[in-house]
């Protein structure tokens, strides 16, 4: 069964292979103990900076549970919510619908393949 959970350092660490350098809020999406992503924000000067990331081998298998990468992005955008302060995301031209996906979730585009959600 896939799951999101709250980003723990040790999810962080066992996705990545290293510790966060960066303090960060963020989500993993965990099947049978293994992170298959991880979604969240960071503060940058005055404004958030959203990301996620997945394993090449798993966005396949994600491209199949469209329902999880978007209740993830819910999560996400609800922790960047919270701060009510400007969060910019980039549109990953690799990735379908990635554009789609930020304009779904009242992004505008704000320069070359950046994006800006304004509260």
């Amino acid at each position: 069964m896939i799951e999101i959970v709250t980003a723990t350092t040790e999810l962080l660490e066992r996705f990545y292979g290293e510790k966060p350098t960066r303090t960060l809020r963020a989500i993993a999406v965990v099947k049978d103990q293994e992170v298959l992503g991880i979604g969240g924000v960071y503060l940058q000067q005055d404004r958030l900076v959203m990301f996620s990331d997945m394993r090449p081998e798993v966005r396949v298998q994600l491209k199949n549970h469209r329902r999880i990468l978007i209740l993830a992005a819910r999560r996400v955008m609800a922790i960047a919510c919270r701060r009510r302060i400007p969060v910019r995301a980039l549109a990953d031209p690799d990735v379908e619908g990635s554009e789609a996906l930020l304009k779904h979730f009242g992004f505008s585009p704000l320069a070359q393949g950046v994006w800006e959600w304004a509260p």
